[in-house]
């Protein structure tokens, strides 16, 4: 099946544009599928044929639905063009001989005679179509679908849960929605069924598709559900919401918005405000399961969101899933698990877990969540405790109060973390400087008296003086605070890749940008380059990674470093190693300087020797 309808799809590419061909080859296959169901003309496809095949049943079918797809589509281009007509016509031929060959029935048809001979295993073909075509327009940027694997995944968390009323947020066609409804109960005809989503295109797609799938209590409705809700909630037992990547951005919400209440910033991120109308549409026994990017567990704006989820004991469960499981982005995806009355062994508790590792490489670069993976996810929630390396139980005792992170690699415990001992908070043990903002984003070359650093002058643990832009010493960067001095490590604050250094010796007049921050050690507790030793060790690494936040661009924030751990050693002993760390590296550097020198000297040597020669060939 897939290797034919891509062979299809790459065809009509050829041709048509990615988005053409999308819904062209969705209304051939609803075109197809009603023309079975009535045994009708199934030969010529065009938008005469193609709305007179739903025109037979006005009292159910989506008039405006079908409409608005029909003119979606260039049908000058399919009826004038052979290749596409040609295309189309063995796709049809295909689909047909599909549609009459045996199929084992699942249970849920098996068990239902009137079911099965309403629709038949042509229905299972047409959604498996339906799926894999979406799942190539997906892959081609026109319609983010949610990846198959995490589908999977929510299916098995929500397994046997007794649904009656669902609602599917941010629907899009439809589809994954009703595919994790059909993995969880298997019982489409008894779900009262709500979708709602910004796009009226899409929404048409899902009236087509609810009304051939047969669900008597469906509703799709076109709304945008960023606006706040004009009355309450809608009281479901099961809400799914994959938040729209790539329009998170801040929002001036407006204050009537009942969902945000006691929100007290000008602004929130989009994805809060999806994130709370899932909640709001709860009913006080509902769970929700929304899909997210990481941002929306660490970012600074939305803490009192957080907060107050935490303190409702709203949060089930978050799970960290593969990065790159969506189509052009590598950003991560996580997974947050809503209930509203938890079980009693599990209230005033969030399981957090991370199943990041569980991964494969598809085509086209893009990962899916293994079965080892999903195996993993559902045992940690189902035993809802500790596990190393994979989950641990979040409480009022180990929360982080500052931030209210629900970011599950803040918490968990991996095997290749020093365990036991004492640790000190950095915030404890340094002063913690971020660099300065007043600076435009280019600065224009000048001949001043200062230097300002900026993340491509830290390069092999090192602060290349010699790449920084030169600045006046007036210029409102230049405040005392940020200058750099002897023995100060500084990180970079902005960047997939944490870059460090610290400052050998007496720098010259330099300040640190917006994009460095200065950790400023007290000796008296600890010494900088047992730090500095920590901080780039793997594991260093690795717990730094853990409390970046941001998603397009990672970010150290202040907040998050004053509690960062790092291991506690007895003080005599960090200064005598301390000093030798230090003259260790003085030492190779000051070496590998004179290597480089005597290279450079030698070279230059061979190299006059060769221009003597070729000037004596040249003489003669």
């Amino acid at each position: 099946m897939q290797k034919i309808l891509k062979y299809t799809w790459r065809e009509l590419r050829k041709t048509l544009s990615a988005e053409q061909t999308f819904y062209l080859v969705l209304a051939f296959i609803f075109w197809k599928y009603q023309a079975e169901r009535k045994k009708g003309d199934n030969k010529r496809f065009n938008r005469e044929a193609f709305e007179k095949a739903f025109a037979e049943y006005p009292k159910q079918v989506p008039e405006e639905a079908v409409r608005r797809l029909a003119e979606k589509i260039d049908w000058n281009s399919g009826q004038n063009n052979l290749d596409i007509k040609s295309s189309i016509n063995r796709f049809g031929e295909w689909i047909e001989s599909l549609f009459h060959n045996p199929v084992k029935l699942t249970p849920e048809y098996s068990d239902n005679k009137e079911l099965y001979q309403e629709f038949g295993p042509a229905l299972q073909r047409v959604l498996l179509l339906l799926n894999e075509t979406v799942t190539l327009a997906s892959e081609e940027g026109v319609y983010p679908a949610t990846p198959a694997s995490a589908q999977k995944l929510i299916a098995e968390l929500f397994k046997e849960q007794p649904i009656l009323k669902a609602a599917d947020l941010c629907c899009g066609t439809g589809l994954p929605g009703l595919n994790i409804l059909d993995a969880i109960s298997g019982k489409w005809e008894e779900i009262e069924y709500y979708g709602a989503d910004r796009d009226d295109i899409f929404c048409s797609i899902a009236k087509i598709l609810l009304w051939e799938t047969g669900i008597p209590k469906g509703k799709i409705e076109c709304r945008n559900l960023l606006d706040p809700p004009e009355g309450p909630g809608e009281d479901f037992d099961f809400v799914f919401m994959d938040v729209p990547r790539g329009r998170n951005r801040g929002e001036f919400w407006e204050r009537d918005d009942v969902r945000l209440e006691r929100f007290n910033r000008k602004t929130v991120y989009s994805d809060w405000i999806f994130i709370k109308e899932a909640l709001y549409q709860l009913n006080e026994n509902g769970r929700a399961a929304v899909l997210v990017t990481p941002g929306a567990l660490i970012r600074a704006n939305e803490k009192r969101l957080r907060e107050q989820i935490f303190l409702n004991d709203w949060l089930e469960c978050v799970i960290t899933l593969p990065a790159g499981l969506y189509p052009g982005t590598s950003t991560g995806t996580e997974l947050m698990l809503f209930c509203k009355k938890k079980q009693p062994a599990r209230q005033n508790k969030i399981l957090l877990a991370d199943i990041s590792q569980y991964s494969i490489k598809r085509h086209n670069n893009i990962s899916e969540i293994t079965h080892e993976g999903i195996e993993a996810a559902v045992k940690c929630l189902r035993e809802y405790r500790e596990i190393p390396d994979i989950c641990t139980i979040l409480t009022k005792r180990n929360i982080n109060l500052e931030t209210y992170s629900f970011k599950p690699m803040q918490y968990i415990r991996y095997g290749s973390q020093r365990q036991g001992g004492e640790t000190f908070a950095l915030g404890d043990i340094s002063e913690i400087i971020r660099g300065s903002q007043t600076l435009p984003k280019e600065i224009s070359p000048e001949e001043g008296d200062a230097l300002i650093i900026n993340i491509r002058d830290i390069q092999d643990e090192r602060v290349h003086y010699q790449t920084a832009d030169k600045i006046s010493c007036l210029h409102p960067a230049c405040k005392e605070k940020f200058r750099i001095r002897e023995d100060d490590i500084l990180l970079t604050s902005k960047g997939a890749v944490i870059k460090s250094a610290i400052v050998e010796t007496p720098p010259p007049e330099a300040f640190a940008s917006g994009n460095i921050t200065i950790l400023r050690t007290n000796r008296e507790k600890y010494d900088p380059y047992v730090l500095f030793e920590y901080l780039n060790s793997s594991q260093g690494m690795l717990e730094l990674e853990k409390i970046q936040s941001g998603t397009t661009i990672r970010i150290l924030n202040n907040t998050n470093l004053k509690s960062f751990q790092v291991p506690a050693y007895d003080k005599s002993l960090m200064e005598k190693i301390g000093s030798r760390l230090k003259r260790n590296r003085k030492t190779y550097f000051q070496k590998l300087k004179n290597l480089e020198e005597d290279y450079n000297k030698e070279r230059n040597i061979l190299n006059g020797l060769l221009k003597e020669e070729g000037e004596h060939e040249t003489e003669e």
